[in-house]
């Protein structure tokens, strides 16, 4: 709120009919104009009394005049050939996303960071929202090698905070990382009753499922496709914490038609001449891949492919003529939805590489040292330390180093299979990234050694390890009482379907007690 707007003095009209009519001098309303201008640039400030005074006077036609066409958009774009509009429309969805939000979430497709980042959205928080913080979230993480996204969650990092996320209900990755960053920024907003957190991004991204996966139910409505959601939607993660979701917007680039569509930002059924699309398709795949998913052996060329495929999935027209669109609209589908093994590598730098070898072996540390890191199926359970931890810095550099020792890369399971040539980076500096993760287990002392192997010890058998140590004589370090009540959960046996009964004839279970009595 203002301290005080000054108001210029009035002189009453002596003429008839002064009561209505009111003269200010010149000086006094250019003061009022300059005080008012400043007050609605700063975004900390909101005029809260109103003035007597005509606004519509000082606000200056010439700045909210009608733009002519060709201001915003060249001649080629507009008129030519492959042109896309007549006039400009402005998408103003994810203006006012930002607007009502403290914290903005860009989430980004793992397989294409960088063409799936809107830069005109950044831009415009840098020049009109610098107040805000942005995050950056690399959804999909299951459709990449473990080592890409690694790697591109280093190189965004000294940009904005990146996190590696795997959007599922069931089965998430990343989720205990990110409820713990949002707590750390509603600590920040402690002025604040509640925060509100906006996912902004291309169409199909994956925000409503980010949304579901942090709410462990399914609150927004999702698909494969993009467009599914159209309207907004608030929803209540914690209690002074509040989520937004909105449509994905795509701002006007240098972008081909087949790139938007290989993207997934249209769907497939509204594309016209899908085999288009297909000879970019199948440089971006690599032909083990499509011959292995589509059971084609060789081919000639493009339109050499989609007929086999198309003969082999028995889709023909009328006279035995392969179904080429029907055919090309399937294989862009499989793209979109991650059937197709497929990545963008990522640039190799050899710092960057260094710091992600010390932010894995970071990580680890971190993960021997706290016992109940990351609990992915319920609320993380370390986020008060965190929060305190962090809760005298402010920034995205001190975020940062709180990401790089809270993920653990190694819990990220790939759900897509790819050949060995794809899941090790073929380069040097890589190797020196594994070389530097030896010299610092050096200080590791024997308890997280022996945590260590623990860790590599998949499944049921890390389990029994647990129960085994919980049962000896001298345990190493004094459980909480959630440790304690999650190892009880575990010893517990699930009644699940079939396994609700010990017996699988329940009916006649007594039949033999019977028997033995008479």
């Amino acid at each position: 709120m203002l301290p005080h707007v000054p108001v210029p003095a009035v002189v009453a009209n002596p003429g008839f009919g002064s009561g209505n009519t009111k003269v200010i001098g010149q000086s006094a309303l250019q003061r009022f104009q300059d005080e008012l201008g400043k007050a609605l640039k700063d975004p900390y400030q909101v005029v809260m009394k109103q003035t007597k005074l005509p606004i519509t006077l000082l606000n200056e036609s010439a700045k909210h005049k009608r733009y002519h066409v060709l201001d915003t958009e060249d001649f080629a774009s507009t008129f030519g050939p492959k042109s896309r509009r007549k006039r400009p429309v402005l998408k103003t969805c994810n203006l006012e996303v930002i607007d009502s939000s403290d914290v903005v979430i860009q989430v980004l497709d793992a397989r294409d960071p960088m063409g799936t980042r809107s830069k005109h959205i950044e831009n415009f928080m840098k020049k009109e929202k610098p107040h805000k913080q942005l995050i950056f979230v690399l959804n999909k993480c299951d459709l990449v090698p473990t080592w890409v996204t690694q790697r591109w969650v280093t190189i965004l990092s000294p940009e904005y905070p990146t996190m590696a996320f795997h959007a599922s209900i069931t089965n998430p990755f990343g989720k205990g990382a990110l409820i713990n960053l949002l707590r750390q920024f509603g600590k920040l907003h402690e002025d604040k009753k509640q925060i509100s957190v906006g996912f902004i991004g291309y169409p199909n991204v994956g925000k409503s499922s980010i949304i579901n996966t942090l709410r462990s139910k399914k609150v927004c409505k999702v698909a494969p496709i993009a467009g599914e959601t159209k309207v907004w939607q608030y929803i209540t993660l914690m209690r002074r914490i509040y989520l937004i979701d909105c449509p994905g917007v795509v701002y006007p680039s240098g972008d081909t038609d087949t790139e938007i569509v290989l993207k997934g930002v249209v769907r497939v059924e509204n594309v016209q001449d899908p085999e288009d699309h297909i000879p970019e398709l199948m440089k971006r795949v690599k032909k083990e891949y499509l011959a292995k998913t589509y059971k084609v052996a060789d081919w000639k060329d493009e339109m050499d492919f989609l007929e086999q495929y198309a003969r082999r999935s028995g889709r023909l027209i009328k006279g035995g003529e392969p179904d080429i669109s029907t055919v090309a609209k399937m294989i862009l589908n499989d793209f979109q939805r991650g059937k197709l093994p497929y990545f963008v590598k990522p640039p190799v730098d050899e710092s960057k590489i260094a710091t992600e070898g010390e932010a894995t072996s970071n990580s680890e540390k971190v993960e021997n040292a706290v016992p109940n890191k990351e609990a992915p199926e319920n609320m993380p359970q370390n986020a008060e330390s965190d929060g305190n931890s962090s809760a005298g810095t402010s920034g995205a550099n001190a975020t940062n180093t709180q990401l790089a020792e809270v993920q653990d890369f190694s819990e990220l399971k790939v759900g897509v299979e790819f050949d060995e040539e794809d899941l090790e980076p073929k380069n040097e500096g890589s190797n020196k990234g594994e070389d530097a993760l030896p010299n610092e287990e050096e200080h590791v002392s024997e308890n997280d050694e022996e945590s260590l192997k623990r860790k590599n010890v998949p499944g049921n058998r890390h389990k029994k390890r647990k129960r085994t140590q919980s049962e000896g004589s001298v345990p190493e370090k004094k459980l909480t009482s959630k440790q304690r009540r999650r190892l009880m959960l575990q010893e517990k046996k699930k009644k699940i379907g079939v396994h609700f009964y010990a017996e699988k004839n329940v009916k006649n279970r007594n039949r033999n007690r019977r028997q033995q009595d008479l």
